[in-house]
């Protein structure tokens, strides 16, 4: 946020960038222009740098090529290689 409390959309941008340079994601296009894959590893990778306390995933990667669930596992572990707890949530089945 700017002193004047708008979006400082300079430092968003370069803030995106840094992350989808970590995450060796080439962003150049709208979001929407993307894999469904894609925009959900951006959706994770977004929350994972908000540096929040609790992140709560239903099923992040349902539906997705097993190449890019790997990927998304990596993000969602990425607080771990940063100290910070990660837990596995398991709901009932319904069964």
């Amino acid at each position: 946020m700017t002193k004047f409390g708008t979006v400082n959309r300079k430092k968003m941008n370069e803030m995106a960038a840094k992350l989808m340079q970590e995450l060796e994601i080439e962003v150049t296009h709208n979001l929407e222009e993307y894999s469904l894959a894609l925009q959900q590893m951006i959706a994770i990778a977004r929350a994972v740098d908000m540096d929040c306390k609790v992140l709560i995933l239903d099923e992040p990667a349902r539906g997705i090529d097993i190449g890019t669930k790997t990927e998304i596992q990596k993000l969602v572990l990425k607080p771990v290689d940063e100290g910070k707890g990660v837990m596995k949530a398991i709901a009932g089945g319904g069964k």
